[in-house]
């Protein structure tokens, strides 16, 4: 069958029963898409990569169905239904006339310029598309199927495998012997710190960590519908690809994120998916996952360049490969640790400032709002306003709360990561047990005190309460409580560690970096 002349004379508006406005014919190195206006229609090639065999019609078949069941998941307002094509190449129909010649996936087409690959292009990728981005990935991975324990897929003999046939596959694409040298000091690096954490990744497998996950987010694979960032084209060819830690599917996004100088969208998703998962054992595995994914688009980037025929595009595609071995390193440079609490009165801005900070210094955050919520098994957002020092605010879950932070704080800190705790800290015991934490680890601890005058506070607070993303559950009287009872910092000791920032000011977040020296956590 020619699949050359099918997509021609699938061009025809009588075949179709609903208005065409005009077809526009794209091609991935697997499949044809057919735009038609409303609908697409997607083909697959009839191709055997080893990885991805498509070269028969029962295989595609197969193939076109489990791509709709799968994006349906996450996309299921794009991806409709399998459709079969019948007649012949000459002369194609989707009416039933004898047995069908080839299938086609149909999908509800959307505009190209909302892919977020686009927005990004255009610096209209913003803070909001990406948390609510971070937000559908980890509830899709919340409820993706798990894979079978007795799978090898997933272990970690199976995803150093996968990392190490990247570096086989492209040390032999290089000439420069200095390109060489440096991919075999990264493999050398990369396989160090796979003996680190192969322990890590087996045991998050057994704790269920390991997936039916989407296997190719990035920027390209999602797109802007109405004010929604919808994750679609998962892999469904071949579950190397997918079946694997939800880290290695958010490192890729990240990654992503990363190579097209997003850092900060990069750190402000990582911190959302992290609130909503709580996933923050994750982090001993991600910076290799991160790596694996940046090494996959270097290698990538070699294929292209040496089945390139232009010397611009060459330089593009080494430059390009460049920069991702570059990154790949990157992820796995120890970070500088350090151990910082906020600390104020409800309203007194701070979670303005632990998110403003955590997204320019790469601090994981952690916010007593959330595992306060966490602990007591209820929703993000959930309302569970309750009189003052009751219900979820009795002292008794108080005090969970806080030791369930502190238990957050040091695995973030053993992954490697430096940590911010977003809570009020009313209470010295608890800033306390915090400042044992960053001793006990040899590292920096800071106290972020921040304040404002009270009508300021009860201001605030009544303008949060309207704010249909507010997850906390001060009410005014919370702060007449706080007032009476705050235990501010006052001892010689405190003080030493303690930064009083007056949000009733303009804030300088230069200045807060410099007066606590965290130049040195920021990326160089």
């Amino acid at each position: 069958m020619s699949t050359q002349q099918l997509l021609e004379n699938l061009q025809n508006p009588e075949l179709y029963d609903y208005p065409i406005t005009g077809f526009t014919l794209l091609e991935t190195h697997c499949s044809y898409v057919l735009l038609t206006g409303k609908y697409a229609y997607k083909i697959k090639k009839p191709v055997d990569f080893g990885f991805l065999n498509y070269s028969d019609l029962t295989k595609r078949q197969h193939f076109c169905e489990e791509e709709v069941k799968r994006n349906q998941a996450m996309a299921g307002e794009i991806y409709l239904e399998t459709v079969p094509i019948y007649g012949g190449t000459t002369e194609p129909s989707f009416t039933a006339t004898s047995k069908p010649i080839e299938y086609a996936v149909k999908m509800r087409e959307f505009c190209q310029d909302n892919l977020l690959s686009q927005l990004q292009q255009q610096q209209q990728l913003t803070p909001e598309i990406v948390a609510q981005l971070a937000e559908n990935l980890a509830n899709f991975h919340l409820q993706a199927p798990l894979v079978p324990m007795d799978n090898v897929i997933g272990s970690s003999a199976h995803a150093h495998q996968q990392s190490l046939d990247n570096f086989s596959q492209t040390i032999p694409l290089l000439t420069d012997e200095n390109d060489i040298v440096e991919l075999q000091q990264l493999q050398h690096a990369v396989d160090e710190h796979y003996q680190q954490i192969k322990t890590i990744i087996d045991r998050r497998k057994q704790q269920g960590f390991v997936r039916q996950c989407h296997g190719d987010v990035h920027l390209n694979n999602i797109v802007l519908i109405d004010n929604n960032p919808v994750i679609f084209d998962c892999i469904d060819f071949n579950d190397d690809f997918c079946w694997t830690d939800t880290m290695a599917d958010l490192a890729f996004i990240t990654m992503d994120l990363d190579e097209f100088g997003e850092h900060t969208l990069s750190w402000l998703l990582l911190n959302r998916y992290l609130e909503i998962t709580g996933d923050y054992d994750g982090l001993q595995v991600l910076a290799y996952f991160q790596s694996y994914r940046a090494m996959v688009r270097a290698k990538v980037a070699m294929f292209t360049l040496i089945h390139s025929q232009s010397a611009t595009e060459k330089k593009q595609q080494y430059t390009r490969y460049k920069g991702c071995v570059t990154l790949a390193k990157q992820y796995l440079n120890k970070k500088p640790r350090h151990l910082l609490i906020t600390c104020g009165i409800s309203a007194s801005g701070k979670s303005t400032i632990a998110k403003a900070l955590s997204v320019k210094l790469d601090l994981i955050h952690l916010s007593s709002d959330r595992e306060r919520k966490r602990q007591a098994g209820l929703a993000l957002r959930q309302d569970c306003t309750a009189p003052v020092l009751s219900g979820i605010y009795h002292d008794s879950i108080t005090e969970k709360t806080y030791a369930a932070l502190g238990k957050l704080a040091q695995t973030v800190l053993d992954a490697g990561y430096p940590v911010l705790v977003d809570a009020t800290f009313r209470e010295k015991k608890y800033r306390t047990v915090f400042a044992n934490i960053a001793q006990g680890n040899n590292i920096p601890f800071t106290i972020l005190y921040c304040e404002a005058p009270e009508a300021q506070l009860r201001t605030r607070l009544n303008v949060r309460q309207q704010s249909a993303n507010n997850i906390s559950e001060a009410t005014q009287e919370v702060i007449t409580m706080q007032l009476a009872t705050f235990e501010t910092p006052l001892n010689d000791e405190e003080n030493a560690q303690t930064l009083k920032i007056n949000t009733a000011e303009s804030i300088s977040f230069d200045t807060i970096v410099k007066q606590i020296g965290l130049e040195s956590l920021t990326k160089g």
